[in-house]
C-alpha cells in the first residue's frame, strides 16, 4: 500500500477546509477542490464529529489525529470522507503528514520503549509495535511522512537512523535501518520540528574537538546533507550547552557545602558535578567530573539522606533492573563512596523518585511508579536499605514525570510536583499510609507566580 506525500502547503489547505460549525461541537468539512463549472449545484457538506475538550494534532491525506486535553489524553483519527473516527491506544502519538500515526508506551514518544505504527489510510485500522531497545536500543526522534526517524548512542555520540515504513515493515517485518548523520565529532539530536512533511529532518549538532553548534538538514530520500555551522548569538540555545546531558538530577548537598548539588551525566556515560552556590544570577560553579560507566543506568534520582548519616545520597536502577545505592560522601573529590547493591525487580518501574523524608521518620524514602501507573512509598529504615514498599494509588500513569521539591509549602513537610505539560503540586501529609494531599493543578513553567502557588 502506497502512502501518498501531502506536501506543507496541500495539507494547509486541508487544514483550512475544516472549519468549526456555529454550534453543535463538529467540524464542516469542506471539499478542497471546488465543484466542475458544469455543475449547479452548492458543494455538498459533511458534518465530522469533533472529540470535545480536543485539539488538532496531526492530518494527513485521509484525516487528522486529535489529541484531548487533561492527564489522561486520548487520541482519536477522524477520516474527512465520512466523520468516522479510531481511538489509537497509547500515552502519546504523533503524525508526520502521511496516513500514519505512531503512538508510545509512555507520556512522551522520545522516552517510550515501545511504539505502534498504525496504519490509518482505511477504516480497518492496522498496527504494528516496534520494541526500540530490542531493536538495538534506539530512541524515537520523530515520524517525517513515511519514514521513522530514531537515534542511539555510538562511542558517545548520538547518531540519527531512518527507516521507511513500507508494506513490509506495516506487515510486521523489521525495520530497515539507514545513518543518515552523527558519528565521531559529530553529535547530533533531533531538533524541535526536526521533522518535516518535504521528507527532510534537522538536526542540532555538537560538531569538532570543541563540540562547536551546528544546524544539519538531511534530505531523507537521498541522503544529502546541508550543514549550518553557528557562531556566536546565532540561534539560541536553551541552558547555555545542558543539552550534551540525558539526564540532569538535583541531589542535595553531595558535596560538603552549603547549598544543594547536582549531576549531569552526559552521552557517553561520564557523570559530573555541579556544586551549588547560592547566587540565584549563577547557581551552579563549574562541572568537574565524577567518573565513567553511568549509561548502565536507565533510572537516577537522589536529594533523600537514605543511609542516616546527614548526608544525601543517589539511586540508581540499571537495565537489568537491581537497585544501587551511592552513598554521599561530604567530598566534592569523591561525591559517593563505592556503590551498594539494594536488590533486584525495580524493572517493574519507569519512574523512581528520591523524596526525602515522607513519613515523619529519620530517614529519607523513596518512590516507584510501576508501568500500570500505580505509585509505591518504599519507607527509608536509615541503614540504606527500605521497608516492604505500601501502595500509595493508582492513575499516576498519566503524569511524565515526577519530581521531589522538598518542603515547598512551608510546613514542614517534604511535597511531591508531578507534570505533564502542565504541573500537580501533592502537599506532604506526614502519613505514610496517605502521604500527599490531593493534588493541586499549578503552572510553575507558565504563569502563576511563586506566591500563589506555595
Amino acid at each position: 500500500m502506497k502512502h501518498v506525500r501531502i506536501s506543507g502547503r496541500r495539507l494547509a489547505a486541508v487544514a483550512v477546509t475544516v472549519v468549526l460549525a456555529a454550534t453543535g461541537g463538529t467540524l464542516t468539512a469542506l471539499p478542497a477542490v471546488a465543484a466542475p463549472a458544469a455543475t449547479k449545484e452548492d458543494p455538498q457538506q459533511t458534518t465530522v464529529a469533533f472529540p470535545l475538550n480536543a485539539d488538532v494534532v496531526g492530518a494527513g491525506p485521509s484525516g487528522f489525529l486529535s489529541k484531548t486535553r487533561g492527564n489522561a489524553p486520548e487520541f482519536r483519527w477522524t477520516r474527512y470522507a465520512d466523520g468516522s473516527s479510531t481511538v489509537l491506544p497509547g500515552a502519546a502519538a504523533a503524525g508526520g503528514g502521511a496516513d500514519l500515526v505512531v503512538t508510545g508506551n509512555r507520556a512522551l514518544l522520545s522516552v517510550s520503549s515501545v511504539i505502534r505504527i498504525h496504519d490509518v489510510s482505511k477504516p480497518a485500522v492496522t498496527s504494528v509495535e516496534i520494541d526500540l531497545d530490542a531493536l538495538g536500543d534506539y530512541d524515537y526522534s520523530g515520524l517525517a511522512d513515511d519514514t521513522l526517524l530514531l537515534g542511539k548512542y555510538e562511542g558517545g555520540y548520538r547518531v540519527q537512523y531512518a527507516a521507511t515504513l513500507d508494506e513490509a515493515v506495516l506487515a510486521g517485518g523489521t525495520p530497515k535501518l539507514r545513518k543518515l548523520v552523527g558519528g565521531p565529532l559529530v553529535d547530533c539530536a533531533a531538533a524541535d520540528e526536526a521533522w518535516t512533511d518535504t521528507a527532510s529532518a534537522l538536526y542540532d549538532c555538537s560538531i569538532g574537538e570543541t563540540r562547536g553548534p551546528a544546524k544539519i538538514h538531511v534530505d531523507l530520500a537521498t541522503g544529502a546533507q546541508s550543514w549550518h555551522v553557528q557562531e556566536k548569538d546565532q540561534w539560541a540555545w536553551d541552558g547555555g550547552g545542558w543539552g550534551i546531558y540525558d539526564r540532569v538530577v538535583s541531589v542535595g548537598n553531595v558535596a560538603g557545602g552549603s547549598e544543594p548539588d547536582s549531576i549531569a551525566r552526559d552521552r557517553s556515560g561520564a557523570l559530573w558535578l555541579y556544586r551549588g552556590t547560592g547566587d540565584r544570577n549563577a547557581p551552579l560553579a563549574g562541572r568537574t567530573s565524577i567518573g565513567g560507566g553511568w549509561q548502565i543506568y536507565d533510572r537516577i534520582t537522589g536529594g533523600s539522606d537514605v543511609t542516616g548519616d546527614g548526608r544525601s545520597d543517589v539511586l540508581a536502577s540499571d537495565k537489568s533492573g537491581a537497585l544501587w545505592l551511592y552513598p554521599g560522601t561530604g567530598n566534592a573529590n569523591a561525591p559517593f563512596s563505592a556503590r551498594k547493591k539494594i536488590g533486584g525487580g525495580w524493572g517493574i518501574y519507569n519512574e523512581i523518585t528520591a523524596v526525602g523524608d515522607l513519613a515523619g521518620a529519620p530517614a529519607g524514602d523513596l518512590l516507584a511508579r510501576d508501568k500500570a501507573g500505580v505509585l509505591w512509598l518504599y519507607l527509608g529504615k536509615g541503614d540504606g536499605t527500605f521497608a516492604a514498599r505500601t501502595r500509595v494509588g493508582a492513575g499516576w500513569g498519566t503524569f511524565a514525570g515526577l519530581t521531589a521539591v522538598g518542603d515547598a509549602n512551608g510546613d514542614g513537610r517534604a511535597d511531591l510536583l508531578a507534570w505533564n505539560g502542565d504541573e500537580t503540586f501533592y502537599a506532604g501529609t506526614g502519613d505514610w499510609r496517605a502521604p500527599f494531599e490531593p493534588g493541586a493543578r499549578v503552572s510553575l513553567t507558565q504563569d502563576s507566580s511563586y506566591g500563589t502557588v506555595f
